[in-house]
């Protein structure tokens, strides 16, 4: 609760970048740590997540169990997940190679690309 007007100032940004530049600007202990975690992670994980909470918000139950599906389908077929499990749990190197490697290098297109529908694979209610 005593972080409560950091967390909202912060995580009420508009983009990935935003939210760790009001972070960096914080420059306090919380918002630092915050920061380094953030950028710890899978640069496309991170964006693709941001959009998923900014998206879920808008949506019912059912299409938000939807849009979960979809994501899962879509990370299970990406790199980044199985390189997290090597690198903290089989390797336990704790040194990732995410692909992207960067923020900066992930495009809008790669997003969005978790976000489309799979077709006749996509998760329905009938």
């Amino acid at each position: 609760a005593e972080l409560q007007g950091l967390i909202d100032a912060a995580f009420s940004a508009d983009s990935v970048d935003a939210i760790l530049q009001r972070l960096d600007t914080d420059g306090g202990e919380w918002a630092t740590k915050t920061a380094e975690t953030i950028r710890s992670k899978s640069p496309l994980s991170t964006r693709v997540a941001y959009g998923q909470i900014r998206a879920g918000a808008e949506l019912d139950f059912e299409d938000c169990m939807s849009l979960e599906f979809r994501l899962t389908n879509r990370f299970m077929a990406a790199p980044d997940f199985y390189e997290g499990v090597r690198a903290v749990v089989i390797d336990k190197d704790q040194a990732p190679k995410w692909q992207p490697a960067s923020l900066d290098a992930v495009t809008d297109e790669q997003v969005a690309g978790y976000f489309a529908s799979l077709g006749e694979n996509e998760l329905t209610f009938d």
